[in-house]
């Protein structure tokens, strides 16, 4: 529920920053694949990290599921290791690339083109994949309309103060009911958030300046 009507609605904050910021070329590809290892690689490490390696793989031609699933576990480790954490992350690449080349024969289109319950259901039964990832995953190759309730979107809607309880199912839910449920608002939604949540709601904020500084409630100490 809103804690502050006279000060708006998150779902009204994000919109604010939606219209602010150009997200039109957030997340670049080249295929859903890469996105899905782009959604593990991310885990806990700069987007920045994340393209370095994306773009060591794919010069070395090796994203697509056959041929990590059957590319050494070491040499993927060497690849992943500027992500941190890469020895589990290029378990859990290697598990879900076999998944996929075992289970629908390598075809990406096939694994990700299901109804939003099975693939969700199939995601969260994968080591390693949590919410944040699995609707990563959902959204952005899928095509899913899911709002991603991550760290930022968290840490944003606690200082604005315009949401009770603040936690990932409550955020989802409201973004969901308030804003239009498509692919292409959940996705520019959550581009808002990190975006605002980089440059300006970071870990120490920068509030002069500010877009939604007259909503904020944290704002409104400084």
């Amino acid at each position: 529920m809103s804690m502050d009507e006279t000060r708006g609605t998150f779902a009204q904050a994000v919109e604010r920053i939606m219209s602010h910021y150009d997200t039109k070329r957030w997340w670049p590809h080249e295929s859903r694949f890469e996105i899905v290892v782009g959604a593990i690689l991310v885990q806990r490490t700069r987007w920045e990290n994340v393209e370095k390696v994306i773009e060591a793989m794919r010069s070395r031609g090796v994203l697509t599921p056959s041929a990590i699933s059957t590319l050494d576990v070491l040499e993927l480790e060497r690849m992943v290791r500027p992500t941190g954490f890469f020895r589990q992350k290029s378990r859990r690449i290697q598990r879900l690339a076999h998944h996929i080349h075992l289970y629908h024969k390598g075809d990406v289109t096939c694994f990700l083109k299901r109804p939003y319950q099975e693939l969700a259901s199939d995601l969260e039964r994968m080591d390693g994949i949590g919410p944040e990832t699995r609707d990563a995953i959902l959204l952005y190759a899928a095509g899913h309309p899911v709002m991603i309730a991550d760290t930022y979107a968290i840490r944003l809607c606690d200082r604005l103060g315009l949401l009770d309880p603040v936690t990932p199912h409550a955020i989802k839910n409201h973004l969901m009911q308030h804003l239009p449920t498509t692919p292409q608002t959940c996705r520019r939604a959550h581009a808002a958030i990190v975006e605002h949540c980089k440059k300006r709601c970071c870990a120490v904020p920068r509030c002069s300046g500010c877009p939604l500084l007259d909503m904020c409630e944290h704002g409104a100490t400084k």
